[in-house]
Order: structure tokens, then sequence, then C-alpha cells
């Protein structure tokens, strides 16, 4: 059994990668499905470091379909937004979260909310309070109560749940592997604003490849 190890990018990080898939079974279990891949031929030719990797995912979806929560969260989940989102109309509204790590400037974060007011479309924002690296949330002066009859902002919330409300016909991502495959499972297209690392290439996939979203740019 392989699971994800947070190493560092130094030499002694990439050793300790390559030593991992020393070590393992037969396979390697990947968080991802064949038809991502193009089928059950395509994933045959799949490896990771020589080692043959089997798509199970989505991971999440036993426990969605049968209706257990999560066990963990990083964040306390404000869900007084299904509330919300039970009055809205079907596919009306853009959900923008970007996760549990990734950060914006001042300046992204200003000009993402006077770009959400100018849009016209009821929205339900993520917004946590470390979102600004090294600095407190401040949204433009009077944003809150010029959008307050077609807006909602939490600090954090169920994702899945929210993903798979009627009303979510958008979500603004920052293109994290979970993110993207959780809105692919649920059939909600994506607008990429990637961070860093995988996310590039996630976001590149999803519009290019797959054709289930669009870049931010």
């Amino acid at each position: 059994m392989y699971r994800e190890q947070h190493v560092s990018e130094d030499i002694h990080g990439a050793f300790l990668y390559e030593s991992l898939f020393q070590n393992v079974g037969d396979y390697v279990l990947v968080n991802k499905f064949e038809e991502l891949e193009g089928g059950k031929e395509a994933q045959l030719g799949l490896s990771i470091n020589g080692c043959p990797a089997l798509a199970i995912g989505p991971v999440f979806l036993p426990n969605f379909l049968e209706g257990r929560k999560s066990i963990y969260s990083m964040w306390e989940e404000d869900n007084t937004c299904l509330q919300w989102l039970d009055s809205q109309h079907k596919g009306s509204v853009v959900y923008i979260s970007f996760g549990s790590i990734a950060v914006k400037s001042e300046r992204q974060l200003q000009e993402l909310a006077l770009g959400l007011e100018a849009c016209g479309y009821p929205f339900l924002w993520v917004l946590r309070s470390d979102i600004v690296e090294g600095k407190s949330v401040e949204l433009p002066k009077g944003f809150m109560e010029r959008t307050k009859d077609r807006a909602l902002v939490v600090s954090w919330t169920n994702q899945l749940q929210v993903l798979s409300h009627p009303s979510v016909g958008a979500f603004l991502t920052h293109s994290g592997w979970n993110s993207t495959l959780e809105a692919i499972s649920l059939g909600v297209p994506m607008i990429g604003w990637p961070y860093f690392s995988d996310q590039f290439i996630n976001c590149r996939f999803s519009k290019d490849i797959w054709k289930v979203g669009l870049d931010f740019e």
C-alpha cells in the first residue's frame, strides 16, 4: 500500500521519493479513474517508476454516495450555505474555492471581488482567513453590501455537498487534483486559476484534453 508522502524538493527528498517505489508491492494505487486515460487499454500502459499503476478513484465516491461524512477537515465547516443554495435557481451559482493551501495577493483578491460583483451571477465564495499570505482579508469597500442579495461568503464548507447541489453551475478553482476530480465526477464545469505544482497541468487537461473547463485567462 502506498500513501502519498510530502517530501522536500532537495536531493534528500528526491531520494526518498524514489525509495518509496522500490519497496511497494506489485502495484501503485492512484486516485483517478480509467476514463481519464482513455479506458482500460490505455490504463494498461500506466506506470510510476516502472511499477504498474491502477486507477481506483474517485476514492471519495463510496462515502459520498452512502451519505457518510468525512471524519476530518482542516477547517471548521460552515454548511449554512446549503440552505442558501436551496433558494437559488438551478445551475445559476458560481462556486469559488481555492482549497486549503493556495494563496492570492491582495490585488488579485480585490480584482476577483470586483469581477464577481460585475458578473451579475449569484456566487458562493469560500474565503479563508489566510488566503492573503501574511495579511488579513480586505474586500473592496461596500462589496458585501452591494452583493448581499445574490452572494454568500463563508470561511469553509463541505465541498462535495456544494458541488453536488443542483444550484451550482460553475466552479472557480485552484485546480488541485482533489477538487478537479470531484468536479468532474459531479459534472460541474470548472474555471481554473492554478497556484503551483500539478495544478497547472490539471487546469490544462481540464481545458484542452477533457474539455470540462476553462482557464482564468
